[in-house]
């Protein structure tokens, strides 16, 4: 059997009934495959992903006095899991979690199992193991599906063997078995609008039109995760002359001020909420900022002196 470089740590129980131990192969199982799945909420967070396994030896009885046998379980990883098809990966750490143990007599913990002799003379280990990734890890990666095998090796230990016991040894010639399990984190396309900036015109010249072009540039922030296509679109605000045409409009009363909110700095393509009229990117993790380009045209008719605002609906679609 062959195994690749990676990281360990080790439980054990130890048991000692009196007379020969029995060489009965041991069985274990988990679950195929653990999943973890992020939300747009919990996508820069920290995410854990409990495993819980169980692993009996049977016959243990029959060890001569005065002679112990330690049942050594190794969860086995790599610290990476990785994006199916690709090399994208995200690092996660493993630890030795609660036990999940129940009618073991008598009972002796070691490290965070308890373990002991059941009827039949059996060597029980109920475990968890917990696979966790730090926050800001999903957010700067791209969606997928991102695996990690985890293996719990079994193996004995025994003074005979010349292995007493669990601590700075592996690979036991006593190996038992393995049992073998898929930590998954699932990272999905995410987006949110993360910050809006005003733009604001500041105050206008009295007269009864704008003599030339009067500019102005607010923002749009966005968050989307790594690699995730997106684009935003801006609604038609309170006042617009005709649904998805035409000048927005500020208001103040009754009054209205024409104006117009745009995707370039040369302000000849209007940023619209229709398809082909938005402004399209791909998310990078971090915040990414648009800048939003607003004109009053030269030759605008001034209304009556006041504050004008308007309210205008950011969407982000991915």
């Amino acid at each position: 059997m062959r195994y690749l470089p990676g990281l360990m740590m080790a439980a054990a129980a130890w048991l000692a009934p009196a007379g020969e131990a029995a060489a009965q192969a041991c069985t274990g199982g988990a679950a195929p495959v653990s999943t973890y799945t992020y939300t747009a909420a919990t996508l820069s967070g920290p995410a854990s992903l409990d495993v819980d396994f169980s692993v009996t030896c049977p016959d243990m009885y029959g060890l001569l006095p005065g002679q112990a046998v330690q049942l050594c379980v190794t969860p086995w990883f790599v610290g990476q899991a990785t994006r199916a098809g690709s090399a994208d990966s995200m690092p996660v750490s493993v630890r030795l979690s609660s036990p999940v143990s129940a009618g073991l007599s008598p009972a002796v913990t070691a490290g965070p199992y308890a373990a002991g002799v059941a009827s039949g003379g059996n060597i029980v280990v109920n475990g968890r193991v917990t696979v966790g990734a730090a926050a800001n890890q999903a957010v700067s990666r791209p969606s997928g599906s991102y695996d990690m095998i985890l293996t719990m090796l079994v193996e004995y230990a025994d003074p005979e063997s010349g292995w007493p016991s669990c601590a700075g040894q592996f690979f036991d010639p006593g190996f038992q078995m393995s049992v073998w399990t898929t930590a998954r984190f699932v990272i999905p396309g995410s987006c949110s609008v993360a910050s809006t900036g005003t733009v604001g015109f500041g105050d206008l010249p009295a007269m009864p039109a704008v003599a030339s072009n009067v500019d102005a540039q607010g923002s749009v922030g966005v968050l989307c995760s790594a690699a995730t296509p997106y684009t935003v679109y801006l609604g038609d605000g309170l006042n617009r002359a005709g649904a998805g045409s035409g000048n927005r409009q500020m208001a103040n009363g009754g009054e209205r001020l024409p104006y117009q909110l745009y995707r370039d700095v040369g302000r000849t393509q209007v940023w619209g909420g229709s398809v082909g009229s938005g402004v399209a990117g791909s998310g990078t993790g971090s915040i990414q900022t648009l800048p939003v380009y607003g004109r009053i045209a030269a030759g605008t008719v001034l209304p009556a002196p006041g504050d004008y605002q308007d309210s205008v609906i950011v969407t982000v679609s991915y």
